[in-house]
């Protein structure tokens, strides 16, 4: 069963759905608990690019090339390019996110070896991994255990080297060799839903709001 709204729609969306994310004014979420969490939403501008989100602009964009995101065989692809490429970074101190980094899914105690310096850290998947990079190559290395769990490579390129060049120089080098690899695998971390989940007696719910919101629900 569909269901467009009319009238007082916000009221209606309010009382009877589940709102996840920003609706109009408000953000809705829910606790660990349960508990529905709403608060205002404040707009935060996008950062600017950092040596970090460009990497990933850069694999996105490589894998694209090669294959379109609908078809079989893309993530795959995906996964081996973001995971055996080493992070080229300039001397710094940088902010990794341990799900995308380490790909942690579940906190726990986990060992990081950073060139042999060893740490035992309680790390959870939106936990931050703040390193400091001087000249050199690095490995950290992600114990769950006594087994490796994650392995990452860092290498500090020259204050002047352009990044995008030297992303693809290194891939002119290694591109079929990662091809070969076998897909890491990690299982992907619980994504966050977004948007107007309707109750068990409508399928699909759509319309505007009178502030003039538009919404469509989802499942």
């Amino acid at each position: 069963m569909a269901h467009r709204t009319n009238g007082n729609s916000v009221e209606f969306i309010e009382h009877f759905c589940h709102i996840h994310g920003k609706f109009g004014d408000k953000v809705y979420r829910r606790k660990r608990n349960g508990k529905p969490w709403v608060y205002d939403y404040q707009y935060v501008p996008k950062y600017r690019a950092t040596t970090l989100s460009r990497r990933t602009n850069y694999v996105v964009k490589t894998a694209a090339g090669l294959s379109n995101p609908q078809y079989k065989g893309y993530s795959a692809i995906l996964h081996k390019l973001y995971y055996y490429t080493p992070y080229f970074v300039y001397a710094g101190k940088y902010s990794f996110t341990c799900n995308t980094f380490l790909k942690i899914i579940r906190r726990g105690i986990f060992t990081i070896d950073n060139n042999g310096i060893k740490m035992d850290m309680n790390l959870a998947p939106r936990s931050k991994l703040n390193l400091h990079f001087d000249a050199g190559n690095y490995t950290i290395k992600c114990h769950n255990g006594s087994s490796l769990y994650s392995e990452r490579q860092v290498v500090v390129i020259d204050e002047s080297a352009d990044l995008q060049a030297v992303y693809n120089a290194w891939w002119d080098e290694h591109f079929s060799e990662i091809l070969a690899y076998i897909d890491p695998r990690f299982r992907n971390m619980r994504i966050y839903r977004r948007g107007i989940e309707p109750p068990a007696w409508l399928n699909t719910l759509w319309g505007k709001t009178e502030s003039g919101i538009l919404y469509r629900s989802h499942k």
